[in-house]
């Protein structure tokens, strides 16, 4: 993962955003935004390993890939492209 960045556009207007949990760790969120969004908006860019143990991120954010599989609280093994984020939610990255 990288440093605390934001990479939204600061310039925007939003609804107030909240706050999930990754791997322990608070990520700012906002309304309407899927998961592998938030993710990456904060420069987690790699989910989990794929069979031979390469990083694994989002490709096709539209469900067809399976690249963005992370564990919600909850929920199970979920695409992150396709859920979208909730307040207080806790999400386990596979690496």
């Amino acid at each position: 993962m990288l440093p605390e960045m934001d990479r939204r556009r600061s310039d925007m207007d939003r609804a107030p955003g909240f706050e999930i949990e990754v791997n322990g760790r608070p990520i700012r969120a906002f309304p309407g935004e899927t998961l592998v969004a938030t993710l990456v908006a904060a420069g987690i860019l790699a989910f989990g390993r794929g069979p031979r143990g390469a990083l694994r991120g989002p490709c096709c954010g539209m469900g067809a890939c399976f690249g963005c599989l992370v564990n919600v609280e909850g929920l199970g093994r979920v695409q992150a492209c396709l859920v979208r984020c909730r307040p207080h939610m806790k999400v386990r990255l596979e690496i």
